[in-house]
């Protein structure tokens, strides 16, 4: 999900921290291309799509509060190796988890990080704060660590330990997030941990891909992507700047009838479950679906049995989803009218998340600063 500059994102799903031996759970594809398995974590309350649809108490209005689905990855911290799930956000560039050294009673049931315990860690002396689109916040103090994901290890990674975590995270626990986009826009300028890899040598190429499918855990690559989740061809969409995933989104159609829009930034976020869109886009889009209601806030509903087609248009290119598949539950109990994943409330940026993204396979790029998109092979 998009962070507020200069910070990262919301929260993250939790696991554990042992310090035991490291449990290598990917594949190698190559020397220095490694797959591993992503874990999908699922908000209840907001995926039957034949049972009401909730918003979470206390969410703010901002659309990007609501979540569907995140996906997670393993990734252990410290000498000896302490392990965590951290989300996979593309929409922030810093890493933080859960500490000892939190002071909130937010981090209570959460798992958290013993600094005390790692031969490897430098204190940097540092205080920082991330804040995110919902609000939140979290204060961290930084330091370096011994970082491993998989077979991918890296010494000296920036990590913030967080302090103070001033959010509702009741439904969420989680044990922090794993920053992914540019380090100009990390709240410590802090390399971000694929970065580090390619600068330490251990991957060739300062890439990854996600395959965040439908349903079932989905798969990050690290150091290049996997052919094999591709269903035809990869598209190159060039990046507008090198701070987000940020390129421009040209338009859309609906049931190939145009729906132009002026070149518009869009960001790329594997952190935010929905697809964002400004207040006049959305209202076009549904304008040309027969039966869409504006239902509440940023939110519109379409008939349950719609069968409708959305492309984005980037790079020339066409990106296609079904809007019965972007589904987050019925209006109210018996409607036949349900809530859909693309919403209103864009203000700056347009957000592609995971209903973007659970139907194509996205390539990310550094050099050159581009996104690799193509249906996803399920």
């Amino acid at each position: 999900m998009k962070a507020i500059q200069p910070a990262a994102i919301i929260l993250a799903i939790a696991v554990m921290a042992a310090a035991s031996p490291i449990a290598l759970k990917g594949k190698r594809a190559t020397a220095n291309i490694v797959m591993m398995p992503l874990k999908r974590n699922a908000m209840a309350s907001m995926l039957n799509p034949n049972k009401p649809f909730q918003r979470r108490q206390d969410t703010s209005p901002s659309p990007l509060t609501n979540h569907e689905t995140l996906f997670t990855v393993e990734v252990a911290i410290g000498t000896p190796p302490q392990m965590f799930q951290l989300i996979v956000d593309t929409g922030s560039s810093d890493t933080w988890v859960d500490s000892t050294k939190c002071e909130t009673t937010s981090c209570d049931q959460r798992s958290k990080f013993h600094p005390d315990k790692s031969a490897t860690l430098q204190n940097m002396n540092k205080d920082f704060s991330v804040e995110y689109g919902d609000g939140s916040k979290v204060t961290n103090t930084l330091v370096r660590d011994t970082v491993t994901i998989n077979y991918i290890t890296v010494s000296g990674q920036d990590v913030g330990l967080a302090k103070v975590l001033l959010t509702d995270v009741k439904d969420t626990p989680g044990a922090g997030l794993l920053g992914l986009a540019f380090q100009s826009i990390s709240a410590t300028e802090s390399r971000t941990f694929t970065d580090t890899a390619y600068d330490q040598g251990v991957i060739t190429n300062d890439s990854f891909a996600l395959y965040l499918p439908p349903s079932g855990d989905g798969e990050m690559t690290l150091g290049g992507y996997n052919p094999s989740r591709l269903k035809g061809e990869r598209r190159n969409i060039p990046l507008t700047a090198q701070d987000y995933w940020k390129f421009n989104l040209e338009g859309f159609t609906v049931d190939n009838e145009d729906a132009e829009i002026e070149p518009h930034q869009a960001i790329m976020d594997s952190g935010a479950s929905l697809i964002v869109l400004g207040d006049i886009a959305v209202k076009q889009l549904y304008s040309k679906i027969p039966g869409a209601k504006h239902f509440d806030g940023p939110f519109w509903s379409v008939p349950c049995t719609a069968s409708n087609t959305i492309a984005f248009k980037m790079g020339g290119f066409e990106f296609p989803i079904p809007i019965n598949g972007t589904l987050l539950g019925l209006t109210e109990a018996g409607s036949l009218d349900c809530v859909a994943g693309i919403q209103g409330g864009a203000k700056d940026e347009i957000i592609l998340g995971l209903q973007f993204m659970k139907f194509h396979y996205v390539v990310f790029d550094k050099s050159p600063p581009q996104l690799g998109i193509g249906l996803i092979n399920i």
